[in-house]
């Protein structure tokens, strides 16, 4: 079985990638348009990977 790791970040970072508000970030998740992962009882994060994926779509 191959377990993948998953580089987490928080969405304040993932915002300043894509020069976008946090509440987007926010409503993205909770809209499934990218996968959130609560890593302890208070946190969320979501994966690095993922929003590297949504940069280059969007310069493309």
């Amino acid at each position: 079985m191959k377990i993948e790791k998953i580089n987490y970040m928080s969405y304040k970072d993932a915002a300043a990638m894509l020069n976008l508000s946090i509440i987007t970030i926010k409503k993205w998740a909770q809209k499934g348009i990218i996968k959130r992962y609560a890593v302890t009882a208070r946190s969320v994060f979501v994966d690095r990977d993922e929003i590297l994926e949504l940069i280059k779509s969007k310069g493309a």
